[in-house]
């Protein structure tokens, strides 16, 4: 798996993570990764392909996304509905669809399924039976031939994309239920995560015929920037 990921030319996150911090730094989070993926993480911490599109965060202040920090409940799950936290995310895509391990299929000596959750609602679905075989058959071939036509659009529009920055549509796709090349844009990840969340919670089981009025930005509490969808009725 290393090899192919050498030979596909994907760029390093931050370098590589010492075997023993990296390990030290799992067990104070209690978080138990495959094999595979910790030696991945041990030789690249972190990797990005096809011009930042898609990626796989690294562990640790070292990597730009520390995929520890990611899965805090306050930094973007807080957003979306309770069933998120069943998730460990690990890597993503530009649109911020994630790659995620379940809580409950991890464990020492395992070997976790991985999942993709879909970026404007979080609908999982598996995609791997395991970590080196979404690297080999899902990752890898998208970095080198995405499938995804209007991820494609995006890079030729706005050329590479930074770790800490989403691609988007603007307005939200799940208000126009239309993807338009034009309509792309860039977003900070953090904020495009709470965006989703915010619009997908309240969206979610509504009857169609509903009519949204206004979208209203608003700071919460804690000082999180968040959305309030205005209905008409």
């Amino acid at each position: 798996m290393l090899e192919l990921v050498e030979i596909a030319g994907l760029l390093e996150f931050a370098g590589p993570c010492q075997a023993e911090i990296l390990e030290r730094t799992l067990r104070s989070s209690l978080v138990d990764l495959p094999e595979a993926h910790r030696k991945l993480l041990a030789a690249s911490n972190g990797l990005q392909g096809y011009g930042g599109y898609y990626r796989i965060f690294g562990v640790g202040p070292e990597s730009p996304i520390d995929a520890l920090t990611w899965n805090e409940p306050d930094v973007r799950k807080f957003a979306w509905h309770d069933d998120l936290s069943e998730f460990f995310c690990f890597g993503e895509t530009g649109w911020g669809d994630q790659y995620a391990y379940r809580h409950d299929e991890m464990g020492e000596y395992s070997e976790p399924p991985v999942y993709f959750l879909e970026s404007v609602t979080m609908t999982s679905e598996r995609l791997a039976s395991s970590f080196e075989q979404f690297i080999t058959d899902e990752f890898l071939p998208a970095t080198q031939n995405p499938y995804d036509l209007f991820l494609v659009a995006a890079r030729n529009k706005l050329g590479e994309l930074d770790s800490l920055t989403h691609i988007t549509y603007s307005p939200s796709i799940l208000l126009t239920g239309e993807e338009k090349e034009e309509r792309i844009t860039q977003i900070p990840a953090v904020a495009s995560m709470v965006v989703n969340g915010d619009l997908a919670r309240q969206l979610a089981h509504e009857d169609p015929s509903r009519q949204v009025e206004a979208i209203r930005p608003y700071t919460d509490e804690r000082g999180r920037e968040r959305l309030e969808v205005i209905w008409g009725d």
